[in-house]
């Protein structure tokens, strides 16, 4: 190993110490363990009733049982004995109908498991492509990278993990040839839109018709049945979809979309998703001809955390990503790529351990009041999406620039 791998190696060690110390501290206190399966399971026990929970929580619909999660945009309501609910897209309430019938620790135990099972792929495929010689210093830098949306994940009982193992399969499929599987994999993404919907620009420019289809097929015909369970149009409901997350871009939080609500207002997040959307298109038409499909989908999985409403568990499915900037700067890539991406990759890489330790100790500074940051969110704002940017100029890099081997290898990346 080279002196710059083992100086990134030990500065990968340490953040993840660090990381993993802030995490132990401020992850209780950021909300209540299983905080998301547990909305996620009254929402299908709502459903059950006939009772749609997006009407619950826009508090359009007083239920005896529900009550509407606390969003910022209205005051706060006493609801004592009432089982909070939020929203997802009414596709989710199909595949996961049978949380109804479980009780609330299978359904949080069901979700670790299907965690468990994400994270082992995303193991298992980084493994599989990371020499033995850099398997060390490959999961210590990862780990610091990934534990707060790996552990951000399991502590709310969220999907981003399992959304990492289903995009995983996706590109398994896609590289396979497997359209229809895959379809089955992208509907499944799409319990989370604003993580997956931008997908939909890498397949269409690749001519994947059937892909787009299956999955579109799938979520519309998943649509019917709450649409005749609460007695609503199947429209209505997937209207519900951008609704779901927009109380929450006018939090004032170090995100883009919440600094650009605070400056231009609702028709400025509106522009900026539009912006990010086409821009999301254009960077997709031009890696259309990528060496793989990891690298096609690299514009909508840099996108997707600044278009609109993204929480950290979302991050985990931007594994693959970080792991291929590793092995740019290891040497290691499956594919030729000029010496400047190499450093471009081992910038980015160094850029996001900082950005990451930096939040957490942001985070942690919050959390304990040893530092007063009231007024200070544009510095986050510019710190974090900074580090953020440069990673995802890197991987750009990768998807303009890198060259097929004059033997490729045997799995394609």
């Amino acid at each position: 190993m080279k002196a710059p791998e083992r100086w990134l190696t030990v500065a990968g060690g340490v953040a993840l110490l660090s990381c993993l110390l802030i995490q132990w501290r401020c992850l209780p206190s950021a909300c209540p363990p299983f905080c998301d399966i547990s909305l996620r399971q009254a929402e299908i026990a709502c459903s059950h009733e006939g009772v749609n929970p997006f009407r619950v929580w826009a508090h359009e619909v007083d239920s005896p049982r529900y009550a509407g999660h606390p969003r910022p945009d209205f005051p706060a309501q006493a609801t004592p004995g009432k089982r909070p609910v939020h929203a997802y897209p009414p596709w989710h309430t199909v595949f996961c109908w049978f949380y109804g019938w479980l009780p609330a620790a299978a359904c949080a135990a069901l979700v670790s498991l299907l965690s468990a099972l994400g994270l082992a792929a995303g193991v298992w495929w980084v493994a599989k492509r990371v020499p033995r010689d850099r398997l060390l210093a490959a999961f210590a830098l990862l780990g610091a990278l990934f534990l707060v949306p790996a552990s951000f994940a399991f502590w709310t009982g969220n999907y981003g993990l399992v959304l990492l193992g289903l995009f995983l399969a996706f590109l398994w499929c896609m590289e396979r040839d497997r359209t229809v599987l895959a379809g089955l994999c992208w509907a499944l993404m799409l319990i989370k839109p604003q993580v997956a919907a931008l997908l939909f620009w890498p397949l269409l420019f690749r001519w994947r018709f059937t892909t787009i289809a299956v999955a579109g097929l799938i979520c519309a015909l998943a649509t019917l049945w709450p649409a005749a369970v609460y007695r609503e149009s199947p429209l209505a409901l997937i209207l519900q979809i951008p609704e779901i997350g927009k109380p929450y871009l006018h939090v004032t939080a170090g995100t883009i979309p919440n600094a650009i609500c605070a400056l231009a207002g609702e028709g400025g997040v509106l522009a900026w998703g539009a912006l990010c959307v086409l821009a999301c298109a254009a960077l997709s038409f031009l890696t259309r001809s990528a060496l793989c499909w990891l690298l096609r989908c690299v514009p909508a999985l840099i996108v997707f955390p600044v278009w609109t409403y993204s929480q950290p568990h979302d991050l985990a499915i931007q594994l693959p990503l970080y792991a291929l900037l590793l092995l740019a700067v290891f040497g290691k890539a499956p594919f030729p790529i000029p010496r400047w991406g190499r450093r471009l990759a081992c910038v980015a890489v160094w850029a996001a351990l900082f950005g990451r330790v930096f939040e957490r100790a942001w985070q942690l500074a919050n959390e304990t009041r040893f530092v007063n940051l009231a007024g200070y969110d544009w510095l986050y704002i510019v710190v974090v999406h900074l580090a953020l940017a440069l990673a995802s100029l890197a991987c750009l890099a990768l998807a303009f620039f890198a060259r097929p081997t004059p033997n490729p290898p045997h799995s394609s990346p």
